[in-house]
């Protein structure tokens, strides 16, 4: 993922590496967790990279579920899992 705001800001690009998912079943919900993982971190005061590298693990883990939630032991044991 590449985030190159240098035009508006003066800033140089950016890469940071994302965590595939081992399995793909079902995408419902991957933005929604990738985006609300990256503000939550964001809003606790990480960096850029670590908030995508934590959104990231997010939606990768949701990915690997059928529908749009999974349960909260699982999502929390299987973020720690993947940090």
């Amino acid at each position: 993922m590449t985030f190159d705001d240098s035009a508006k800001h003066g800033r140089k690009r950016s890469t940071h590496t994302v965590i595939p998912a081992k399995n793909v079943v079902d995408t419902t919900s991957a933005g929604d967790a990738f985006n609300g993982v990256y503000l939550g971190a964001r809003l606790e005061g990480r960096t850029i990279a670590d908030s995508v590298q934590l959104a990231s693990a997010a939606a990768s883990i949701v990915i690997q579920h059928p529908g749009a939630i999974i349960p909260v032991d699982v999502f929390t044991q299987a973020l720690h899992q993947n940090l």
